[in-house]
């Protein structure tokens, strides 16, 4: 297997990408989700366009950032996330702001990076808390697919690993579980679809059952549970990107999105990018 380093998030604040691109220039990250409705979406995006080397994928983002679409809701805060979309998906909700926006958001990331990037750049799509993988979103991302070129989705089915140690036992990797398995089922679903498309389906994956805490410890866990697959691809996912204080401000309105970026765990993860244990680790399983 080749496993490689993906940070999300970047062009959601300026700290945010700042941290990102620390990981990128001085750690193992190869690999970023762009996001284009963020605080500093313009900047990251040139800074990324100077790092030709980096691959790039659009982070669809429906959790937070303001609306892009040309609808009444244009330049308006977005205050949805998983659950809400979840919800919305299997209550029948009326979910056309919502389809425009990703389409306006796949259309601003084709004219930002992909139009600019050097010749053969793929457009890559993942997308901010997995909600790309809620049917209704996932259908509306395919609708678009051949307009704008989509070539390759993360399709985030992590495998189960687990030990008898405290961080496996934690109520934070608990809740976790839960989340890996339904991830699981909506992939499968997912692949149901991309079976049929010449779409790459990023199928192997980390990144779930320890989010926003990461270490070269529980990533060999994972690695050791993925398939052995001498030419597959495995997707590390971290979050580098922590924000400060200065930025407190930036989620006034969403307290626990604050604590989510400057939490500890972002620092931590930044410095688990950038150590010589886990490039040696890379190195191994590569």
């Amino acid at each position: 297997m080749k496993p490689y380093l993906h940070a999300d998030d970047i062009g959601m604040s300026p700290a945010v990408t700042d941290n990102i691109l620390d990981a990128v220039d001085n750690g193992a990250v190869t690999s970023v989700s762009l996001v284009v409705n963020g605080h500093d979406s313009e900047r990251a995006c040139a800074e990324l366009l100077a790092r030709p080397h980096v691959a790039v994928s659009l982070h669809l983002n429906l959790s937070e950032g303001l609306h892009i679409a040309d609808t009444p809701r244009k330049g308006e805060p977005v205050n949805g996330g998983f659950e809400a979309l979840f919800v919305k998906n299997y209550r029948g909700a009326d979910t056309t702001d919502i389809e425009l926006e990703i389409e306006a958001q796949m259309a601003r990331f084709v004219e930002m990076y992909v139009s600019k990037a050097p010749e053969g750049t793929q457009f890559r799509i993942d997308s901010h808390h997995h909600t790309h993988c809620i049917p209704f979103v996932f259908q509306t991302i395919m609708k678009h697919a051949d307009q704008f070129g989509l070539k390759s989705i993360r399709v985030p089915s992590e495998p189960f690993f687990f030990k008898f140690s405290k961080a496996y036992l934690s109520l934070a990797t608990m809740v976790n579980y839960i989340k890996v398995f339904l991830l699981q089922v909506l992939s499968w679903q997912m692949m149901r679809v991309l079976q049929k498309t010449d779409i790459e389906a990023s199928r192997r994956f980390i990144g779930v059952t320890f989010t926003g805490y990461m270490a070269p410890d529980n990533i060999l866990d994972g690695l050791k549970s993925v398939k052995n697959d001498d030419e597959s691809l495995v997707e590390v996912l971290l979050h580098p990107g922590g924000s400060h204080d200065g930025e407190r401000h930036i989620w006034a309105d969403r307290p626990a999105l604050w604590s989510y970026y400057s939490s500890d765990g972002r620092s931590s993860e930044r410095a688990v990018a950038k150590s010589d244990e886990l490039k040696i680790l890379l190195e191994q399983y590569s």
